[in-house]
């Protein structure tokens, strides 16, 4: 692997195109995951001391070449993860189960009538409603209902509502052609096909990114715990989970108007590469940001940026399925910046303990973080 294209990863520069041949280049072997482990300690802990990236790879090229005079990698780069401190520190369907037998760590799908169905994401077959009309079709990690015959012939919407379980993400295309991508932990509300006049509209607990199909007679609304966003046709992040203090929307593309939940207040306008945001005096505001850390976790990635350890962990929850019981208040306001692709739950943690020393312990799915 190049390693001029591994620092323009690091540096997060590197295109999608980019990024996925790095990825397939880690999986190829386990010697090339060690590999890039080594090389992302190395950089890391360069940027760490000054904030230069570029200086930073220096310093790895350097380094890397007396890794290889020496014919040995030093232990102490065991645990990969990228760390900077923030100035601030302090499916396919299967029978229908009893809901109360669901399991909750699968993909859910509840149709109009409140049935509930497993999605798997093995095999690919058609989704049907109560009477056996199609909805739509659902293959591996993806439901589709482009070709959606029933929903409106009545005059009355009919809704189906996805819930993604920790850990895992699913895509859904929308009988208008619109494309979501649901991040860990997140529920959607949708009909199976819009009405053919007035608004598209759709209800969002959680994380979602959305590309909006283009339709100038039909404004496109997301409403997501005090968040309402009106579109024509873009592609946008939204973040608003019910038990999270966090409630925003970033603009990658087109132009979007936020405003808070009800037609409360002015709606903002936003361009692209900016956020929409309720802060912490209920306020909503806007600011320029870069966009790539609010949209890597479709990809699977975990990028902070100055981010509280408080609101790190609630992510790190959803990321891996796992519970984390921090009894360590007084480090929930430490800040840090941190990229994060390949490494485990116990890998961030351990890193983070580096900095303001703190022990947890491991049981099962259960992390307990203690002074």
């Amino acid at each position: 692997m190049d390693n001029k294209l591994i620092n323009k990863y690091l540096s997060g520069k590197a295109s999608k195109e980019e990024t996925r041949a790095i990825f397939d280049w880690i999986d190829t072997s386990p010697k090339n995951k060690h590999e890039f482990m080594e090389l992302k300690k190395i950089w890391s802990l360069s940027v760490e001391v000054d904030g230069d990236k570029e200086g930073a790879w220096k310093l790895v090229e350097k380094k890397l070449k007396d890794l290889k005079r020496r014919k040995r990698i030093n232990t102490s780069l065991k645990y990969a993860a990228v760390l900077l401190i923030g100035t601030g520190v302090a499916i396919g369907l299967k029978n229908e189960k009893p809901v109360e037998q669901l399991p909750q760590d699968q993909i859910i799908l509840e149709l109009s009538d409140g049935t509930k169905k497993i999605l798997r994401n093995d095999g690919s077959q058609e989704i049907l409603d109560p009477n056996g009309a199609v909805l739509g079709k659902h293959d591996q990690n993806a439901i589709s209902y482009e070709n959606a015959k029933t929903g409106t012939d009545n005059g009355e919407l009919a809704y189906n509502t996805l819930y993604i379980p920790y850990s895992k993400r699913f895509n859904l295309v929308l009988s208008d052609g619109t494309t979501v991508h649901l991040n860990s932990g997140t529920t959607l509300k949708y009909p199976v096909k819009f009405s053919k006049e007035g608004q598209r509209e759709v209800f969002l607990d959680g994380e979602a990114f959305f590309e909006v199909s283009k339709n100038k007679e039909s404004e496109f609304i997301v409403r997501a715990n005090g968040l309402d966003t009106r579109v024509y046709g873009t592609r946008f992040n939204i973040n608003a989970y019910q038990d999270d203090d966090i409630q925003e929307v970033v603009l990658v593309e087109g132009s979007i108007g936020v405003q808070k939940e009800g037609g409360n207040g002015k709606e903002l306008l936003l361009d692209p590469n900016e956020k929409a945001a309720i802060n912490d005096r209920g306020q909503l505001f806007r600011e320029s940001v870069d966009i790539s850390g609010y949209i890597a976790w479709i990809d699977g990635v975990l990028i902070f940026e100055n981010e509280r350890l408080g609101n790190i962990l609630k992510k790190l929850e959803r990321h891996y399925d796992v519970s984390i019981q921090n009894n360590y208040h007084a480090i929930n306001d430490n800040r840090y910046t941190g990229h994060f692709d390949i490494e485990s739950v116990d890998d961030i943690l351990r890193t983070f303990s580096k900095h303001k020393p703190f022990v947890y312990a491991v049981d099962d799915n259960r992390i307990t973080i203690n002074p």
